[in-house]
């Protein structure tokens, strides 16, 4: 979990979010930059020679312009970047709901996570940081397959996700990009965690996946 959703999901005895109070902000954001360092750190004695991705969730950020987050966007990259900066491997951040991508293109981070099989309409909307983020060699996470998969035929459910995500794609192309360029500066994910969803739905949604990945990985990379 990130600063901003830690902060804003924990009340104090006024019922209002403790990021409101600076000393406890502070706090969050050092605890949660420890424990993204501490989690680098046990990554490293698994595999020294790897390379650790450490993602950050956060789903408030979602109520970005709502009076319910009433912090600057300054504020907001600055406690951000400072548990991105806490980690020597690559950073990543996830949202999974529509927010100001903007904002999230100006941190440090290096890779974004987002919802596209639902909400790509709203993430097309910032086309242009989009594109300025990926020519600095970051990188887009696309939350194409949906984390609890309509009861259908698999096959059915492979082929839309493709061309969900073909057309987006071929949106970005329009707006200037190469489409060899954005392919691989991009991975695929599921569209939101699968913490919350029996075991079933998950094994479901991580086999899509992989078919998913594995037919796009053929249709753009195997000649």
């Amino acid at each position: 979990t990130g600063p901003i959703t830690l902060g804003f999901s924990i009340l104090d005895q006024d019922r209002k979010p403790i990021f409101y109070n600076n000393i406890i902000q502070d706090t969050v954001v050092k605890s949660i930059s420890m424990i993204a360092k501490w989690q680098e750190n046990e990554f490293k004695k698994i595999c020294p020679n790897c390379q650790s991705i450490i993602f950050f969730d956060e789903p408030y950020l979602a109520s970005l312009g709502s009076s319910y987050i009433s912090l600057s966007k300054e504020q907001i990259i600055n406690q951000l970047n400072q548990c991105f900066n806490a980690i020597s491997g690559i950073k990543g951040i996830h949202c999974c709901g529509k927010t100001d991508w903007s904002l999230i293109t100006e941190t440090d981070v290096d890779i974004i996570n987002f919802d596209a099989y639902n909400y790509f309409e709203n993430f097309s909307i910032y086309s242009d940081e989009i594109i300025e983020f990926l020519n600095r060699g970051k990188v887009l996470a696309w939350g194409i397959v949906p984390t609890e998969p309509r009861e259908d035929n698999i096959n059915n459910l492979i082929e839309e996700i493709i061309n969900k995500f073909n057309k987006q794609i071929e949106f970005l192309v329009n707006k200037g990009l190469d489409k060899d360029f954005i392919l691989r500066r991009s991975l695929l994910t599921h569209s939101c965690g699968l913490g919350t969803v029996s075991k079933e739905k998950a094994n479901k949604a991580l086999i899509l996946l992989n078919k998913v990945s594995d037919s796009i990985r053929n249709t753009y990379f195997v000649k």
